[in-house]
């Protein structure tokens, strides 16, 4: 067995519909069989080893359709670590959650008009775009402060539309934080 082996195995492999069809007709099968087993023979350990094990065999059964199928899709290990991580929490709050409220206060932030004109996108200044996001800027006196939003909460962003976002001027994280502070700093 190889380490490709074990990620495959315990991998979630999300079925197809003809899989999971599949999947009902071998459980319905086994259930039947496992009926056939309680009607005709007495109660005892034997009996409930064969029904056990007939369980086991309905589930190996369907175990052998998820991993061994081309046409299963079976969810990468990069897709399944991205998951977990959004749920790494401090004690107190996931990243997930983090970020829902970095979306809410910028959300505040930007519609209220307080540190500078904010402007939404779904293009960037090139053209180019991300898949599922969008564009929120703000021009304030200390600089421009951008973030990517999903496009879900596009309509949330009660602020000038523009048909590509504005030029980049080069900000990165620190530089958003530092030009956030000063603005707050400066709020009458």
């Amino acid at each position: 067995m190889k380490i490709a082996d074990i990620n495959n195995l315990f991998a979630y492999h999300k079925p197809t519909a003809n899989q999971a069809e599949r999947y009902q007709k071998l459980r319905k099968a086994a259930k039947a069989f496992a009926k056939q087993i309680l009607q005709l023979t007495p109660e005892s350990s034997e009996q409930t080893l064969a029904i056990r094990t007939l369980h086991q065999a309905s589930m190996l059964a369907n175990v052998a359709i998820a991993v061994n199928e081309p046409e299963a899709e079976a969810e990468t290990e990069a897709e399944s670590e991205a998951k977990d991580l959004g749920e790494v929490s401090d004690g107190y709050h996931t990243f997930n959650e983090l970020y829902e409220h970095r979306h809410a206060l910028y959300l505040v932030i930007a519609n209220s008009g307080l540190i500078g004109s904010a402007w939404k996108s779904k293009k960037h200044y090139d053209g180019s775009s991300y898949n599922g996001w969008f564009l929120l800027g703000i021009e304030t006196s200390e600089g421009d402060i951008s973030y990517h939003l999903p496009d879900a909460l596009w309509e949330n962003a009660k602020v000038t539309k523009l048909e590509r976002g504005k030029k980049w001027d080069g900000h990165n994280s620190q530089d958003v934080v530092n030009r956030l502070m000063r603005a707050a700093q400066n709020i009458a």
